[in-house]
C-alpha cells in the first residue's frame, strides 16, 4: 500500500445536480469529470468512470481507495452513485468510505479561518446546512447536519459565518430580501465553492481512510427527505404486498 501522500482515489460525487469524480494521488487531483444531472444520469457513472481512467491510463487495480458523498442529498444520484461503489469494493477489493455532503464542501474552503455553513437545497423552501470551522489542518463540526426552512437557519446561526453552496446560490436574493442586514451579518463565499466536488470530498476521503474508517456494508445514503421517486418507489412496494405496509410516506 502506498503512503498517503501517494494513495491513488477515486472519488464520487451525485448529491447535487452538478455531479463529478475525480482521480486523486494523495490530496491533488489527477483527472476530473463533470456533469449536470439528466434523466440519464443512473446511466452516466459507470461509463464515466472508465472513461476517466482510460484518459489517465490507469485501471480500477491501480487504485488504493474508493470515496463518495454520503449525503444528504439527490435521492437517484445518491443511490446511484452507493450502489456503483460498493459493486466496485466488492470486484475489487479496494477500502471504500462514505463522506457527508456538508463536510465534503467544507473541504473546499480548507484553511478558511470564518466559520463555515455549506447549504445544500432540499425540496420546496428547505434546506440543509451544517457549520464547520477549520483549526490549522483539522475541520471541526459545530453542528449536526440540519433541516429546516431559511427562518430556522437564520435564528440558528448566532455568529458571523461564510455562506455558500448551491441551496445559499438558488435563494441568495430570497435570502437578502427577508432578513434585514443579512448581508452584513453573514458573508457569501466564493463562486468556485457553490458546487459540492469529487476533488474535496476525495481529500476528506483520504483522511478517512487513513483513519481505518470503512463504509458498513448496510449503510446507505443521508437523504434530505424522501424524494418524489422515493415515495413512488416505496407505494409500488406496498400495492405489490396487498397494502400490508401502512403508510408510504
Amino acid at each position: 500500500m502506498r503512503r498517503a501522500m501517494h494513495r491513488r482515489i477515486l472519488a464520487v460525487e451525485t448529491a447535487t445536480p452538478r455531479q463529478s469524480i475525480a482521480v486523486l494521488e494523495g490530496t491533488t487531483p489527477i483527472a476530473t469529470l463533470e456533469q449536470t444531472a439528466a434523466s440519464g444520469q443512473t446511466r452516466w457513472l459507470i461509463p464515466a468512470i472508465d472513461r476517466l481512467l482510460a484518459s489517465i491510463k490507469m485501471r480500477l487495480s491501480d487504485l488504493d481507495g474508493l470515496v463518495l458523498s454520503a449525503g444528504p442529498g439527490s435521492f437517484t444520484g445518491l443511490r446511484t452513485s452507493f450502489a456503483t461503489m460498493m459493486g466496485l469494493r466488492y470486484v475489487t477489493g479496494l477500502p471504500l468510505v462514505g463522506v457527508p455532503t456538508l463536510e465534503g464542501m467544507a473541504w473546499t474552503l480548507r484553511g478558511e479561518t470564518r466559520t463555515l455553513c455549506p447549504i445544500i437545497h432540499a425540496q420546496t423552501d428547505h434546506v440543509y446546512w451544517a457549520c464547520f470551522r477549520w483549526e490549522g489542518e483539522r475541520l471541526l463540526r459545530l453542528t449536526e447536519d440540519q433541516l429546516g426552512t431559511w427562518s430556522d437557519l437564520r435564528h440558528a446561526l448566532r455568529e458571523p459565518v461564510l455562506l455558500f453552496g448551491e441551496g445559499w446560490q438558488r435563494h441568495r436574493q430570497t435570502v437578502l430580501d427577508q432578513f434585514v442586514n443579512a448581508d452584513r451579518f453573514h458573508q457569501e463565499g466564493p463562486a468556485d465553492c457553490m458546487s459540492p466536488s469529487a476533488v474535496s470530498v476525495g481529500r476528506a476521503g483520504l483522511e478517512r481512510l487513513e483513519a481505518g474508517e470503512r463504509l458498513a456494508s448496510g449503510e446507505g445514503p443521508r437523504y434530505v427527505q424522501r424524494a418524489r421517486a422515493e415515495v413512488e418507489e416505496l407505494k409500488h412496494r406496498s400495492e405489490s404486498m396487498g397494502g400490508r405496509s401502512g403508510r408510504c410516506v
